[in-house]
């Protein structure tokens, strides 16, 4: 609560002598009880108005509105009471910054026709270096459990596809006791991903680093157009989520060949 100043004191004294003013008045003059209704309203509404905080425009705005809108169609009365209550706020004038929706991208799959959505975000420095070495050799390596995990879940599968991998990445969510850890998953998923865009569409393992941290990406060798399978994976097992692994190889073939960006 913040400090009571002399000069509030003052304030509030001062108001509160005025709002009764009119009552002490009236009882002066008449001496009714009514003068006496009037003394101890006028003489309450004077003191909160006087108190810290209260703005009394607003609260003469708000009287006034009420009654303007008293009178005004039922339609337009919501909008009178704004014209008359809203604040001079700057903060709550101002237009809302303007946000790109998401673009509805129609692609092919072995089922159908599906549909994803791209979505442009706000641009933040980055710094994106291709990995080579050993990190490289370890990135190619990771999927080599890949048919193993699928044939687990989907018996008789030898050379699985997009669509074994989504229905092994299902069942193993609804296996309440799964030989591979999370870890592994994102690891077995996020690398098979990774490698075969890399593979069909000249792609390459990038380290990238911006504003959020540090992660593994797969970027175009052309453009600067970039897809994160390791985080891809993770954020479905964190949703409980699956049925992606298909339509995210779609989307991002789709738009290597129709979309706009910038060149590397």
């Amino acid at each position: 609560m913040d400090k009571i100043t002399p000069k509030q004191i003052a304030k509030t004294l001062i108001f509160t002598a005025i709002g009764a003013a009119p009552g002490i008045i009236w009882f002066w003059n008449g001496g009714t009880a009514q003068a006496i209704i009037i003394v101890c309203l006028g003489a309450f509404v004077a003191f909160g108005l006087s108190l810290p905080g209260v703005s009394i425009a607003r609260v003469a705005g708000g009287t006034a509105g009420v009654l303007v809108a008293h009178n005004a169609p039922r339609s337009m009365q919501g909008k009178v009471m704004d014209t008359y209550v809203r604040e001079n706020d700057p903060k709550k004038t101002d237009p809302e910054p303007e946000v790109d929706l998401p673009q509805e991208i129609k692609i092919e799959t072995t089922v159908g026709e599906g549909v994803a959505h791209q979505t442009r975000t706000d641009e933040s420095p980055q710094k994106i270096i291709a990995v080579k070495g050993d990190d490289l050799s370890w990135l190619q390596s990771l999927d080599s459990n890949g048919p193993e995990f699928v044939s687990h879940y989907v018996p008789g599968v030898t050379e699985p596809t997009l669509k074994d991998y989504d229905e092994a990445f299902r069942a193993w969510q609804f296996d309440y006791t799964p030989p591979y850890d999370d870890q592994k998953v994102i690891q077995i998923i996020g690398g098979y991903l990774g490698n075969k865009c890399v593979a069909d569409f000249g792609m390459e393992w990038v380290n990238v680093t911006d504003k959020y941290g540090t992660d593994y990406a797969v970027c175009s060798k052309e453009v600067v157009l970039m897809s994160f399978p390791f985080s891809t994976v993770l954020k479905r097992i964190e949703d409980h989520k699956f049925d992606f692994v298909e339509g995210v190889y779609n989307s991002l073939k789709e738009m290597l060949s129709n979309g706009d960006y910038k060149t590397r």
